[in-house]
């Protein structure tokens, strides 16, 4: 056996904490210098379990990676990570995406890797929310096992992509997790959670129910604030240093999208040069958004 394949099976071993039973196999683990992870600790789970084969940094280049029939998938791409990245939930929380999803099985679990019968499990969302799962109806204000009542109803509801129009339904559960907010959405075209079931009353109805049952919802956040603005906004200087206005907030998903519709709404192939204030704005992009 050759020095780099023993090093592999060593690495391997002392990732499979507890797989031998009892204390030696957490011995084996210290000793090789292996931070033994707890359940619900992901950012820990995925530096012991995945990185191995996926990378520290989830680009797919891992150590192991080259010694694995099928290249393993980079989980930096947009294909994974969408929205996510926007969510309170990851920005505020540490969320990951193997909070909720078995990579391997394809199955759903909660934060402490406890199986769960589908996607529309609250589990998903009471395992770290756990007051919620008291008296769900007083939080939900929508009777017990009723649609209304499961969290993904309000919080990741199915919205259709504005892009595609409304001829082809084309509707993905939004993983930014959000707080619902009926008069926000209208304007950025979005047929939210509320609205899409409660087609009888009004956006402003809905806000009032909102804030009657919840009070006032929390702020949106100042570089979402900005993209709105900029998309209403006539003067292009003024809307590009919206759109690209560093924020030292962790909010880098909206400050790349701010970024993109400069380049795809106010920039053009034939354009003999930038405009001053276009240079000036670009110039400014932070690290944050580099």
């Amino acid at each position: 056996m050759s020095g780099a394949t023993l090093d592999l099976v060593v690495r391997y071993l002392a990732s499979r904490t507890g797989a031998a039973g009892g204390a030696g196999a957490t011995d084996t683990a210290v000793r090789a210098g292996t931070t033994v992870a707890q359940p619900g600790d992901g950012a820990g789970l995925y530096a012991t379990s995945c990185a191995t084969c996926h990378g520290a940094q989830g680009g797919g280049d891992g150590h192991n990676a080259e010694y694995l029939p099928v290249p393993p998938p980079p989980h930096t791409s947009s294909e994974y990570q969408e929205t996510h990245l926007a969510s309170d939930c990851y920005v505020n929380g540490r969320m990951t995406c193997t909070d909720c999803h078995d990579p391997h099985s394809q199955t759903y679990r909660d934060a402490f890797g406890r199986p769960l019968a589908g996607r529309f499990d609250d589990g998903q969302c009471t395992a770290c929310h756990p007051s919620k799962a008291e008296r769900p109806a007083t939080h939900t204000h929508h009777p017990v096992a009723s649609p209304g009542s499961n969290c993904v109803a309000c919080h990741m509801p199915y919205l259709q992509h504005p892009s595609v129009g409304r001829a082809i339904p084309f509707g993905r559960a939004d993983h930014a997790i959000t707080i619902p907010r009926p008069a926000l959405d209208a304007p950025q075209r979005i047929v939210g959670a509320c609205a899409q079931c409660h087609r009888d009353r009004s956006l402003q109805q809905l806000d009032r129910d909102i804030t009657a049952w919840w009070g006032e919802p929390k702020p949106v956040a100042a570089r979402a604030r900005a993209l709105m603005a900029a998309r209403a906004e006539p003067d292009r200087a003024a809307a590009a240093a919206l759109e690209l206005a560093d924020d030292p907030a962790p909010q880098q998903l909206a400050q790349f999208a701010g970024l993109g519709h400069v380049f795809l709404q106010r920039l053009s192939a034939d354009m003999p040069e930038l405009e001053p204030a276009d240079r000036e704005a670009l110039a400014a992009v932070g690290p944050n958004a580099r």
